[in-house]
């Protein structure tokens, strides 16, 4: 994956206020984001679907420009509730550092991209730490689709598990997201009693609204579906993007029924197998947000990599 090393080919003072000053991201910001949000390695927190879904959770999203470089200021509702602020950009990233740490606005930066810290020249002039909780998982399309390696050997056992005890009853199919699609996914997922007793934390929670989110501006930011149905009846859906990165696409919900023994990482399988066979090389599984369980099942899925991010202050 390349790095970036300018971004001259956009002036984003003609989209976006410069900084101080900031305005609220919306649906109609895609035609000019999604080309900027290209040069950059496909980082979830950034694609044009999640900052809708996630970092605009309390409908507070709003945006800027320094030194040609986006900046995001959010409500993150997944750690304290604070205001969060973030920047993606390559252009004189020393230069926007000092300026967003001595406006009195900015103490700290987080979700900060790798290629945006690489940017850094004077990384000893600023605090600078790894946020683990949030680097991406990367998969590799092929390795499960095609279940390869001795760490593919618990996957393996559960494709066959599943195949055997109700392979003959399995259709895969991708819906298109019209409105008779998403009224359907709701009120399967409403009959889904295991779906829902199963969310009793804050993070849960919060990813059904999201959920709920990504349902109702699904054709804006373009949404994929890919569902599984055993016996004739939804049982299972992935909703995902396709982002401009070529080869990527970043998977955002996995919702079951569970009525089926394994049928979470069959259904992965499953998708890891359909999305390959379209040239799709990775699968940005997202982060794990420092929940042991979560974080145990996404690396045992053996990523090939992370996609990292960092929060930064001023010494």
């Amino acid at each position: 994956m390349q790095t970036v090393k300018t971004t001259n080919n956009f002036d984003l003072k003609t989209q976006v206020p410069s900084f101080p000053k900031f305005r609220p991201f919306t649906t109609e910001d895609k035609q000019w984001y999604i080309p900027y949000y290209s040069q950059f390695e496909p980082y979830a927190d950034f694609a044009f679907g999640n900052l809708l879904i996630w970092l605009n959770f309390n409908d507070d999203l709003k945006v800027s420009e320094l030194n040609n470089n986006l900046i995001f200021t959010f409500t993150n509702s997944l750690t304290d509730g604070s205001l969060t602020m973030t920047v993606l950009g390559v252009d004189d990233i020393d230069g926007t550092l000092r300026k967003l740490f001595t406006s009195g606005i900015c103490k700290e930066l987080s979700f900060v991209p790798a290629v945006t810290y690489e940017g850094i020249n004077e990384k000893h002039s600023f605090s600078i730490e790894e946020e683990r909780d949030s680097f991406d998982y990367i998969l590799e399309t092929n390795r499960m689709a095609k279940m390869l390696g001795s760490e593919s050997r618990k996957l393996r056992r559960i494709v066959r598990t599943s195949i055997r005890e109700y392979g003959d009853t399995i259709i895969l199919r991708e819906l298109e997201m019209n409105d008779d699609t998403i009224n359907f996914m709701i009120n399967n997922l409403h009959t889904w009693d295991k779906a829902f007793t199963l969310t009793k934390n804050d993070v849960d929670l919060q990813e059904v609204k999201a959920l709920n989110t990504s349902l109702d501006i699904s054709r804006e930011i373009d949404n994929r579906n890919f569902s599984i149905y055993i016996d004739g009846k939804l049982e299972g859906f992935i909703l995902y993007q396709v982002p401009p990165q070529e080869g990527f696409v970043i998977l955002n919900h996995i919702k079951t029924s569970y009525n089926f023994r394994y049928i979470f990482d069959f259904m992965l399988f499953a998708f890891a197998a359909r999305v390959t066979q379209s040239g799709i090389k990775y699968i940005n599984f997202e982060q794990d947000l420092g929940l042991e369980g979560l974080r145990d099942h996404k690396l045992g899925l053996k990523p090939i990599g992370f996609l990292k991010k960092y929060s930064i202050k001023p010494l």
